[in-house]
């Protein structure tokens, strides 16, 4: 887990999304997938602004855990078509990413959901935990 993969904008996505819907997040916790020099000081940062959140570390994307998920948030701004994003698209589970030229590929896709503020992100967020993938 990197800070370069916007898991700072994510943490602030998720505050504004608890603010939005009474101080829970749809759907309880959020999980967290990855490993990298960044995952204590971003697990650090989620446990100070009180998102519920668990973090697993890495996980190959086959594994049963990630099966089991229908939402994957992409919160960077960096990755130009990035492989996570294609494979949960083709694996028919909602992807919610920023509005941002690196992720115009993805957009037509149907379980795409893009957002440009937390505003939106909070309301795309709830939708994708609330229906199931088309």
């Amino acid at each position: 887990l990197l800070w370069q993969k916007g898991l700072g904008e994510l943490a602030s996505l998720l505050v504004a999304s608890q603010k939005e819907f009474g101080g829970d997040l749809p759907d309880g916790a959020i999980h967290v997938v990855g490993d990298g020099k960044d995952r204590r000081a971003i697990e650090n940062r989620f446990r100070q602004l009180k998102v519920p959140s668990v973090f697993h570390g890495r996980v190959d994307h086959a594994d049963e855990l990630c099966r089991d998920f229908r939402v994957l948030v992409n919160p960077s701004k960096t990755e130009v078509l990035c492989t996570t994003v294609a494979e949960a698209l083709a694996m028919g589970k909602w992807v919610l990413i920023a509005r941002h030229p690196s992720n115009e590929f993805f957009y037509d896709f149907p379980t795409c959901l893009s957002f440009d503020s937390k505003k939106e992100f909070a309301e795309q967020f709830a939708y994708a935990v609330r229906h199931e993938p088309p």
